[in-house]
């Protein structure tokens, strides 16, 4: 009895498997991530809070549910923090959608580093790496990365 189970709990979740595969022409493209800014919230000598703006784009031309999305933001170099959010949301056909999401850094070297760079005012380059649970089915789960370059708000001009 035990091994029909198991044998009918195999079977349903291979038919479930096969729900998320490409049936139509695009759908096998991967999402894209961007990271749109990061707002330090708190900083502590040996604690940051992190802000990240982030935006899914779907290409695909079916819907895109996220569940789950596990991330890890780099700066240049330096891991900056890595968390989770659940949205539970559906992304439509062709677009994007904008999240905000939390990270903590845990050191105040990260931090010097990181102010480092955002004064010397250039472009800073980034790496999201990010896991995003597709649905409800076990192992529905797209891997997507993104290198990019965030660009600092321009230093407003002095008045004398």
């Amino acid at each position: 009895q035990s091994r029909l189970l198991l044998a009918l709990l195999a079977c349903m979740m291979l038919a479930g498997c096969g729900l998320y595969t490409p049936t139509h022409p695009g759908d096998s493209v991967l999402p894209e991530i961007e990271l749109l800014d990061a707002d330090l919230i708190k900083a502590r000598p040996h604690r940051q809070e992190w802000l990240l703006h982030l935006r899914i784009h779907n290409p695909r031309n079916t819907y895109l549910p996220i569940q789950r999305l596990q991330y890890r933001a780099f700066v240049d170099s330096i891991l900056l923090g890595e968390g989770e959010i659940s949205p539970n949301v559906e992304i439509a056909p062709l677009s994007a959608r904008n999240f905000d999401a939390r990270i903590t850094s845990h050191t105040l070297q990260q931090a010097r580093d990181i102010a480092r760079l955002l004064k010397a005012r250039g472009n800073i380059p980034y790496r999201i790496e990010a896991d995003l649970a597709t649905g409800w089915i076990p192992g529905s789960t797209l891997e997507i990365r993104r290198l990019g370059t965030l660009t600092p708000p321009p230093v407003p001009p002095t008045g004398r």
